[in-house]
């Protein structure tokens, strides 16, 4: 686990600015993913019967309430594909069609909704994300028609006594930026209370009595984007970093899963719990994407490499578990130590919340610094812009070689050497390697011409201890990532699922082939096997097993990595 809190996020201006959407393209499983994303939002998806028609025949009383939601969401999320080139002219197309109708289906009044009768929740959250696509598409793409539905719905919303929901202050601040009309920060200011840091929302939502943790990510990510955007004093800046702060402190430790899943309760989802029983609705997709986006920011403002580290680790196993293969299903949650099931709709959050942060990991690979560049995720990608271009090809999570070409106006190439990798090596230009600690590793050197550098970062498999309920067990990790053994079909309940402890008197190995961790286990009615653990984010229907008993002390115990997670 995560045990350590991020240094306190810079009060001043940030230090890593991410590229401008198209600057930056990313291939491999971050590319796969993207690419089946896509494909189910443009081909396997019924927009009129899943979404429009909800706000076409308003009900005063819905069947569900809430039902159509997600729609902005998922707008939100082909909006951002499209400013990335993801999809080509398609993208464009669809976008434009889809954020035209949405005039259409606007009342006289700016309304946008389901509802004949009084404004709710709903409203209010599902208008947040339907502005933050309309806004984002007039920002990349200069359209105008955006822009004026999305300051309707906004004053709507606003006259209709809008409360803060998930995203309202994303997009309440988008609305400023684009509109530079102070009624919208002003808002933002009185009835989002936005500069009162974090502990103000526990008043406003929460889920059966409780802080939702979603919640408290979206509002975190919105207080870092205000100060930016307000240019907000020192003092502001501080109070609102250390809110910040806060929730990634909350997010950490005690609360977050060995897969970087945020942890909950079997009946409510994913709440601030630190059990770490690992059943029920544990790791919500939502707050998954929302921490993913709370480090991204976080790591522009205050350069720490544990943010890339905790992106890296919800992205590979939680984040990724909640999409199939083939990109068609999506899971409301991921739980790490029983069965994970499939979500059978396309609306709501979590499903349209993956499309959204999938599309926006691209900003998060590259940034750029006052001398030069950072190197935050390692995937396949290729970075052009004005002064810097660059290539990077690796197999990483599954190898951990990474060979970038990099031509520049800079003249530091900055690293990140993740905390689980205690022997990395750097080389620059054919020289001699050097060793490269935990943290951020800089190559100084003329940039001019372009440069080969390749990083090496070993990838031994580790047994890294469990805490709370899981104490005494072991999670098996290797790089970033974690392993977990399928049980088959079994049941809730199916206690065969508990026979099978880790004999770590033999020690698992690598298979490069099959990309498997191969490790024995003994079961206590069947005796020794050797069994295949995969990722995690590789798991289906299967009851997936992540955290094991170790078997009967070995003659060596085993060593258990503990420091660094």
């Amino acid at each position: 686990m995560f045990c350590g809190v991020i240094n306190v996020l810079f009060a001043g201006a940030a230090l890593l600015a991410p590229f401008r959407p198209g600057e930056v393209t990313v291939g491999g499983e971050v590319g796969h993913r993207m690419s089946v994303t896509l494909g189910k939002m443009l081909h396997h998806t019924d927009i009129e019967g899943t979404f429009t028609r909800h706000f076409r025949h308003r009900k005063a009383k819905p069947d569900e309430p809430g039902g159509f939601a997600g729609y902005g969401m998922f707008l939100d999320a082909l909006v951002t594909a499209a400013a990335h080139g993801i999809g080509g002219a398609e993208t464009v197309r669809a976008k434009a069609r889809f954020l035209a109708e949405l005039g259409e289906l606007q009342s006289p009044d700016g309304r946008i909704t389901m509802f004949s009768g009084a404004p709710g929740f709903w409203d209010n959250h599902e208008g947040a994300y339907l502005i933050q696509a309309l806004c984002r598409d007039h920002r990349w793409f200069g359209t105008a028609a955006s822009l004026e539905t999305a300051r309707r719905l906004g004053d709507a919303l606003i006259a209709d006594g809008a409360f803060p929901t998930l995203g309202s202050e994303t997009a309440y601040l988008l609305l400023y930026e684009e509109t530079k009309d102070r009624r919208y920060r002003d808002w933002l200011e009185k009835s989002a209370a936005i500069g009162d840091g974090i502990d103000a929302y526990d008043r406003k939502v929460k889920v059966n009595g409780v802080q939702h943790v979603y919640t408290w990510l979206a509002r975190a990510l919105a207080q870092l984007q205000y100060a930016d955007a307000v240019e907000a004093d020192l003092p502001m800046r501080a109070a609102l970093s250390a809110a910040a702060e806060e929730a990634l402190r909350r997010a950490r430790g005690p609360y977050l899963s060995v897969t970087g899943s945020i942890t909950g309760t079997p009946r409510w989802g994913e709440l601030w719990d630190a059990t770490q029983a690992g059943l029920g609705k544990w790791g919500e997709t939502c707050a998954s994407a929302y921490l993913m986006r709370l480090a991204a920011k976080a790591l522009e403002r205050a350069p720490d490499a544990a943010c890339g580290d905790l992106f890296e680790r919800v992205m590979f196993n939680a984040f990724f578990s909640a999409q199939s293969a083939d990109g068609l299903r999506y899971r409301y949650w991921t739980p790490f130590n029983e069965r994970a099931p499939w979500y059978d709709r396309d609306t709501y959050c979590c499903p349209n919340n993956y499309k959204r942060e999938v599309f926006e990991i691209p900003d998060a690979v590259f940034f750029r610094m006052q001398d030069g560049l950072a190197v935050n995720l390692y995937a396949d990608a290729a970075l052009k812009a004005e002064d810097v271009a660059v290539t990077m090809r690796t197999a990483y999570p599954d190898d951990g070689r990474v060979v970038l070409d990099v031509a520049m106006k800079g003249r530091v190439l900055r690293l990140r050497i993740p905390a689980w990798c205690m022997n990395a090596m750097v080389s620059a230009a054919g020289e001699p390697a050097r060793a490269a600690a935990p943290g951020w590793f800089d190559v100084e050197r003329s940039f001019a011409k372009p440069v080969r550098v390749v990083l090496d970062l070993p990838m031994p498999i580790r047994l890294v201890p469990g805490c709370r309920a899981q104490e005494g067990r072991v999670a098996v990790m290797r790089g970033p990532c974690v392993y977990a053994l399928a049980m088959g079909d079994g049941a809730e309940g199916d206690h065969e699922v508990d026979l099978w402890d880790l004999d770590a008197a033999e020690p698992p190995v690598w298979n490069a082939a099959r990309r498997t961790v191969e490790a024995t286990f003994r079961n206590r009615n069947r005796g020794r096997e050797r069994r295949r653990l995969s990722p995690v984010r590789y798991s289906s229907d299967v009851h997936d097993r992540t955290y094991f008993d170790l078997a009967a002390s070995p003659s060596s115990p085993p060593a258990l990595d503990a420091a660094t997670e």
